[in-house]
């Protein structure tokens, strides 16, 4: 590669003459030996592609001011247009002065082009050997959720690939649907090598959507196919490997996922993360012993023993009842770099094991601390952290900031609906309106509403007539909603007092966001931290979206399914307004009561501790279907409020 100075001097020249589409500006003319060895396109889709790259570059010069949708189009354009334009290679020209002058002089004329007519006249996909360099040198164009291959080599798969069915506008799945095509029509070009990535990428897209049942029997073919050839990109293999013991395990089938990574294990030389896999495996099939053997092997490396493997091994320490040595691994791992905070609440599990309250408070104060939140208080100091044992201090009254308004259902909840209700009376950012929607039960839950509400004005109670369920029940009042954001609570989570707070100011930084989501813990009766299927504690909660009002105007509400919709919601948020539209604040801003009774614990739609619900599988399977087949059109992508029927009603009664 030439001298950077060089290039920027290049880059200079370049935008002189940009946007060039009248003067064929050839790839070739770029000087570097390996494109000058690439078969020539025609000159017209050349100097078209070139213009589409000079666009996004613009975008990407402006993008601070922009934000959002120009950077992200630009990037779909180039990752479609392209095939193979390096733009790793023009990072230096996002400094050069005269480039920018232009960009910034040009930006707006070019932004109001009609761009799909030129996009239909390019050959597509380009040759093959454009292809091919673009994979050996993992540099083919595009950026964002919208890249179709990037950085082949030495990047985990999931990184690689992006669905095809998180696109969000047709001119994206035409693209991909015709890149796809030729290769496979045109196998001694293409060769199994690409083949085989273009099969992987369909098991990609299954694993990013949750589709596990459809994902084993991809698996299955997708080795019996090409599990005897020799192993190409030995990463992709182990990304493989990784991905189908883990749709295995969570269709409830650990034995043959033990299996398969065995497989994979004999044919890579046992990899980290397939003894890691297999070790996680283990120990949520129940077998202690067989997952600390596992991490056994891995720590005899301890540059690949990481603090997450030393929190699963103490989590199968504390189960087996070794409570010192539980606490010494984590003592230990706390004690390292980019230790999870997960940590500190496993040492509170272990000490109100051991009846240390004092210890048990100290660490959860210290989880909180290191992401730069207030601790918290309990009523009574001489019992553990339960959710009716933790204090919520009411802040004084006072108008600042926007409304936000908080819905929340409940459903025979006499039990927990008071401290839920308190969590978010007892909010440091007060200004907020709280419609609780009582779903016809048939205990006290509605008369303890009624007497939280007369103590406080900005708390309105709903009683449904009938039983309807929760996403039913939210769409009621959605209309009614007064606040600026919409934000969910539900009557068994108990909120951080700056639950409200941090999510107003993530939302005013990153002013792009129409939405965003937080993390949390379940914690069961007794105080006690539970460990998700990721070996660790805190983990994303689809169920914290923190809204724009505007939102639900565009979109509509959610679906009337029984279970399931928050998902779908957020996925359709993502499609309709952008993959990067809705943020994730990496902050632990909720606990959830863990009981045998709840939605996500009981019933057909039950999760257990290896696999998904198959009624919930077949759920999404439609909504994601809808979702792909409507992209790009934002009237088809939207929920009425007062839809009464699930639009994927079949998957209920599966």
């Amino acid at each position: 590669m030439h001298d950077v100075l060089d290039f920027r001097r290049r880059g200079g020249e370049m935008s002189k003459n940009f946007p060039g589409s009248d003067k064929a500006i050839r790839l070739q003319e770029l000087d570097f030996d390996q494109l000058k060895e690439m078969k020539k396109v025609d000159d017209d889709a050349k100097a078209l592609a070139f213009y589409y790259f000079h666009l996004a570059m613009i975008y990407e010069a402006r993008a601070r001011k922009l934000r959002g949708s120009a950077q992200w189009r630009a990037r779909i354009a180039l990752s479609r247009l392209a095939g193979g334009m390096f733009p790793r290679w023009l990072h230096p020209l996002y400094s050069a002065e005269e480039y920018i002058k232009t960009a910034r002089q040009r930006a707006g004329k070019l932004a109001r082009k009609d761009r799909n007519a030129e996009i239909d006249a390019i050959p597509a996909p380009p040759v093959f050997d454009e292809i091919e360099y673009a994979l050996v040198n993992g540099s083919v164009a595009g950026g964002g959720d919208s890249t179709i291959f990037r950085d082949l080599c030495g990047k985990s798969m999931s990184d690689i690939f992006r669905t095809v069915k998180s696109y969000v506008t047709r001119d994206d799945i035409v693209f991909v649907t015709r890149f796809r095509r030729w290769l496979r029509a045109n196998p001694e070009a293409a060769g199994d090598k690409v083949v085989s990535v273009l099969d992987l990428a369909d098991i990609i897209v299954d694993n990013r959507n949750g589709l596990y049942s459809l994902q084993t029997r991809k698996c299955a073919a997708f080795l019996e196919k090409y599990g005897a050839q020799p192993f190409v990109l030995a990463s992709m293999w182990q990304e493989f490997f990784d991905i189908y013991a883990n749709a295995l395990a969570r269709v409830g089938k650990a034995g043959e996922a033990i299996d398969v990574l065995n497989r994979g294990s004999s044919r890579l030389g046992e990899p980290p993360a397939l003894l890691r896999k297999k070790a996680s495996i283990h120990a949520w099939a129940g077998d202690a012993k067989s997952a600390l053997k596992e991490l056994g092997r891995l720590e005899a490396d301890l540059l690949t023993f990481s603090p997450r493997d030393q929190i699963l091994k103490a989590f199968l320490l504390e189960t087996q009842g070794d409570h010192e040595l539980a606490r010494f691994e984590l003592e230990r791992a706390l004690r390292r770099p980019n230790c999870p905070s997960d940590a500190h609440l496993m040492i509170s599990n272990i000490a109100l094991k051991q009846g240390d309250l004092a210890l048990s408070k100290m660490s959860i104060d210290k989880c909180f601390a290191s992401y730069a939140l207030r601790g918290i208080a309990f009523a009574n100091a001489d019992r553990p952290l339960a959710l009716p044992n933790i204090v919520n201090i009411r802040p004084p009254r006072n108008n600042w900031g926007p409304l936000v308004t908080v819905i929340m259902t409940a459903y025979q909840a006499e039990a927990t609906i008071g401290f839920a209700v308190e969590s978010v009376l007892a909010q440091s950012h007060s200004n907020l309106q709280l419609v609780v929607v009582e779903d016809c039960g048939d205990d006290s839950t509605l008369n303890i509403l009624k007497k939280l509400a007369r103590a406080d004005d900005r708390m309105t109670v709903v009683a449904n007539k009938a039983n309807v369920g929760t996403y039913r029940s939210k769409n009621s009042v959605l209309a009614s909603a007064r606040g600026s954001y919409v934000t969910f609570h539900d009557s068994d989570d108990w909120w951080h007092p700056d639950h409200i707070q941090e999510h107003l100011k993530f939302m005013s930084l990153r002013t792009e966001l129409v939405a965003s989501t937080s993390r949390w813990a379940r914690i069961d009766e007794e105080g006690r931290f539970l460990l998700s299927r990721s070996g660790l504690i805190l983990h994303h909660n689809p169920a914290s979206m923190f809204v724009q009002k505007s939102v639900f105007d565009e979109i509509g509400g959610f679906d009337a399914n029984t279970t399931g919709a928050d998902s779908e919601f957020l996925q359709r948020m993502r499609t309709v307004f952008g993959p990067n539209a809705v943020g994730v604040l990496h902050k632990p801003l909720a606990f959830g009561l863990h009981r045998a009774d709840s939605l996500t614990q009981s019933g057909t739609a039950a999760y257990d501790e290896n696999r998904y619900s198959p009624v919930r599988e077949a759920y999404r399977a439609q909504w994601l279907e809808w979702q792909r087949q409507s992209a790009g059109g934002r009237k088809k992508l939207h929920i009425s409020f007062e839809e009464h029927v699930s639009r994927f009603s079949e998957a209920e009664t599966a």
